[in-house]
């Protein structure tokens, strides 16, 4: 959808998700490996950069729907 930028994830299930902590999180949006859902304070994560995260440390999960399925579980309209 149009809106498919604003859905977001909260920086604590982020954290989650990968198993770090929150500088681990912001330093992977500095580098452009995770994307933050504009003028979101506190501050979200797009789904779709979590799951192009995850896909890229975890080739094996690409299959696997049931991540997608959960990620999107956890998401949050902006």
């Amino acid at each position: 959808s149009m809106n498919s930028w604003k859905h977001g994830i909260k920086l604590s299930d982020a954290m989650d998700i990968f198993n770090c902590t929150e500088s681990y999180i912001y330093r992977w949006v500095r580098e452009g490996k995770l994307v933050a859902v504009p003028e979101t304070k506190p501050v979200k994560i797009t789904t779709d950069s979590i799951i192009t995260r995850l896909r890229r440390m975890f080739p094996c999960l690409i299959d696997n729907c049931f991540n997608d399925y959960y990620i999107r579980s956890r998401e949050l309209r902006a």
